[in-house]
């Protein structure tokens, strides 16, 4: 009964307040709100994560979740990441409040959940154009 409220209130808070994760007894869900923007036609959706394990997972912030296996991005895998080293690289400039499009692990640096080809993720700093 708690986890059934739980659930149900936790669809209600991301209905209200834009996309999220939800999870359930067995699964993970990346729920888009519905929107205007292009970025998902103006439609919103629920995204099962097949391989996501729902007794590990835990949402973020920004879009970006984990579980003991894997690391997503807005409901996608992105491919090569460390959960137990992952994290977000957070920067603020004189044009936004910040910016957290930027993330890394031990082995790679990604922008926008995608690798960044070469980057030393030991070393890695934001490029100047975008500071």
């Amino acid at each position: 009964m708690k986890k059934t409220l739980f659930i149900l209130l936790a669809s209600l808070f991301i209905t209200s307040c834009g996309d999220g994760y939800i999870i359930d007894k067995n699964n993970v869900y990346y729920i888009i709100k519905p929107t205007s923007f292009a970025e998902h036609g103006g439609h919103g959706c629920k995204i099962l994560l097949k391989n996501a394990d729902a007794d590990s997972f835990e949402e973020l912030e920004v879009g970006y979740g984990k579980d003991k296996s894997n690391v997503y991005l807005k409901g996608k895998l992105i491919k090569n990441a460390d959960p137990e080293t992952f994290e977000i690289i957070d920067f603020v400039n004189e044009n936004s409040y910040g910016d957290k499009n930027y993330s890394k692990d031990k082995n790679y640096v990604f922008f926008y959940g995608k690798q960044i080809q070469n980057a030393n993720a030991k070393t890695f700093q934001i490029p100047k154009e975008k500071q």
